[in-house]
């Protein structure tokens, strides 16, 4: 399943993003970083650097994804 997490930089959303790729889904992660840094995103997971009040950056995050975890 092709899986995106908003926050996913951050304390629980790194550890769900593990959990997630640990059951063989597809991550993608959305982040800011203005609370957290690049470093703690899974290397396995795609990034988009960006805001979820960012239409354009929260498009372009979810495109192709079946799951959202917010």
């Amino acid at each position: 399943m092709r899986v995106l997490v908003t926050g996913g930089a951050g304390f629980i959303g790194h550890h769900l993003v593990q959990s997630l790729l640990a059951a063989g889904d597809d991550v993608a992660v959305i982040d800011n970083l203005r609370r957290s840094a690049r470093s703690a995103v899974h290397p396995a997971a795609r990034f988009f650097e960006g805001d979820i009040r960012d239409p354009a950056a929260l498009a372009a995050s979810v495109r192709g994804c079946d799951t959202v975890y917010h």
